[in-house]
């Protein structure tokens, strides 16, 4: 037949056409969802720092050990994006954190967010 339409061709074009689509969204879309990433970071850091402060005056901050406190602000003076863990080790620290990360949990930053950790701590031999 002289007007039928192989079928095979159509959907080899087609499928060029949309492989062609998706790495063009691939290529051209990915910065728009980097500079995203970027803002809501920028915008959860300082929602972050302004937690800590207003955590700190319900502490009080009397009895913050200093290691945490100055890793808590490295963390928050490298734009949040630090790897410096902030290890409580005192009661005043344990409710700070706690108090922290229910802070941002509420406000959706999630407790990963946070910058607090210890390191690890071997098994003590017998």
């Amino acid at each position: 037949m002289t007007g039928s339409v192989d079928n095979r061709n159509g959907k080899a074009r087609c499928s060029v056409v949309s492989c062609c689509l998706l790495l063009a969204s691939v290529l051209f879309g990915t910065p728009a969802l980097a500079d995203e990433r970027a803002e809501r970071r920028k915008l959860n850091c300082a929602r972050y720092q302004q937690m800590v402060s207003e955590a700190e005056s319900r502490v009080e901050g009397q009895g913050l050990s200093t290691g945490l406190v100055a890793n808590n602000l490295a963390f928050i003076e490298a734009g949040c994006l630090s790897n410096v863990k902030a290890c409580p080790v005192s009661a005043s620290d344990f409710e700070f954190v706690n108090l922290l990360t229910m802070m941002t949990i509420s406000a959706n930053m999630g407790s990963t967010f946070l910058p607090f950790g210890c390191p690890a701590r071997s098994a003590p031999s017998e």
